[in-house]
C-alpha cells in the first residue's frame, strides 16, 4: 500500500509539471509572437525614422546647435 500512495503522489506531481509546462509553452509562444512584431513593426518604421534623425541632425548643424544639447531641452 507504501508504494501505491508513493506512485500515486509521484504522478500528482508528475501532472503539476507537465500542467506547468503548458502553460510556460503558451507564454512562450504569446513572447515570440510580440517580437516577430515589433521585429516587423521596427523594419517597417527604421528607414523612415533614420531618415528623420538624419534630417533632424542636418538642420540642427546648419543653425549651429549641437544635437546632443537640443536632444536634452527637448526632453524637459
Amino acid at each position: 500500500m507504501e508504494h501505491y500512495e508513493a506512485i500515486a503522489n509521484l504522478n500528482r506531481k508528475m501532472d503539476r509539471i507537465e500542467n506547468l509546462l503548458r502553460q510556460n509553452n503558451a507564454r512562450c509562444e504569446k513572447m515570440s509572437n510580440h517580437i516577430d512584431f515589433v521585429e516587423r513593426i521596427y523594419e517597417y518604421v527604421k528607414r523612415p525614422l533614420f531618415f528623420l534623425t538624419n534630417r533632424f541632425y542636418a538642420i540642427t548643424e546648419v543653425h549651429g546647435i549641437p544635437a546632443q544639447i537640443q536632444a536634452i531641452e527637448t526632453k524637459l
